[in-house]
């Protein structure tokens, strides 16, 4: 984009994405902002009332694309296992660099973390509603069977950012398989 164009929101929120997930947390301040877009302050405050404005909305765009587009495209699935299925590959081509930026902002910042809480408990109820659909006699509630699910994925790119998406998706598949068999064993 050249100078003379206009530099939009969503142009701010892409250089903060870029910023997040390869300088880290501390690179969403507003000059370091404004001097990777090649842009001014009055440029970034035209488009942004403060700082935590603009959080909000790199938080909001990170949901838009990284949860509502992923939930939406796996319900359009005929049946909750191949919702499942579908759950897991879209979530295996995310952006998991950015996921882990994302989750060390939230430590650092209160109102990204009550905004990450958010979503993570809009992905909890998704995946919980999947298992429920499954009408299966799960020896214990879905709720807690989603929780272990989720937990599992977030720890593990965490523990491993550089696994490559073959092995991790053959570590989820292998995940759920063992999630769903022992949660179906008797107590």
């Amino acid at each position: 984009m050249s100078k003379s164009q206009r530099f939009s929101k969503s142009d701010w929120i892409e250089v903060g994405g870029l910023l997040l997930k390869n300088e880290g947390p501390d690179a969403l301040v507003v000059d370091r902002l404004c001097e990777k877009a090649g842009r001014t302050k009055g440029s970034f405050y035209h488009h942004f009332k403060d700082h935590s404005t603009y959080l909000q909305a790199l938080i909001d765009e990170w949901e838009r694309r990284n949860t509502l587009d992923v939930i939406e495209k796996a319900a359009r699935q005929s049946g909750a296992s191949q919702q499942l299925e579908a759950l897991n590959e879209l979530t295996l081509a995310l952006d998991l660099k950015l996921e882990i930026a994302i989750r060390q902002l939230a430590g650092r910042s209160q109102l990204v973390g009550e905004l990450v809480q958010a979503v993570d408990q809009k992905r909890l109820r998704f995946l919980e509603d999947l298992y429920i659909s499954l009408n299966r006699p799960f020896a214990i509630p879905p709720r807690r069977i989603a929780e272990l699910e989720y937990s599992a994925f977030l720890g593990s790119i965490l523990l491993w950012p550089t696994m490559n998406s073959a092995e991790r998706s053959e570590l989820s598949a292998a995940f759920t398989h063992l999630l769903i068999k022992a949660s179906n064993s008797e107590n």
